[in-house]
């Protein structure tokens, strides 16, 4: 993974952590690599990795157990909340560009109609 020196670099690796968890890659109860396993992976200094894996425990969406290792949550409300809110961003992105290109509300409903036909 390459990362952008213009977005700090624990805050990329939480964010992959994220959709590795909303995507399956990583279930319930799966146990995360550990730091240092993951500072070698992803090139990256110990701290940064330590600081993305608080972040996760900040949002309770990992448990660190003493002598372990660190966990996806179990607790399905917060999953799910993730879940939610990262579908809501994507809502919300989509949404910010068709207004920027111009389009009204009706006009978005119905392109999606039409698109979500043909993916059927």
């Amino acid at each position: 993974m390459e990362f952008d020196n213009k977005y700090p670099i624990y805050r990329q690796l939480f964010e992959m952590l994220l959709s590795d968890i909303i995507n399956g890659k990583l279930k319930p109860g799966d146990k995360f690599i550990s730091i240092r396993e993951a500072s070698s992976k992803y090139n990256l200094n110990p701290n940064t990795v330590t600081n993305a894996f608080k972040e996760l425990e900040l949002h309770k969406i990992a448990v660190t157990k003493r002598g372990l290792g660190t966990f996806v949550t179990e607790d399905t409300e917060v999953l799910n909340n993730l879940t939610k809110k990262h579908s809501e961003k994507i809502v919300d992105d989509f949404l910010s560009k068709m207004y920027s290109l111009g389009y009204k509300k009706d006009e978005i409903i119905s392109i999606i109609h039409e698109r979500g036909e043909k993916n059927e």
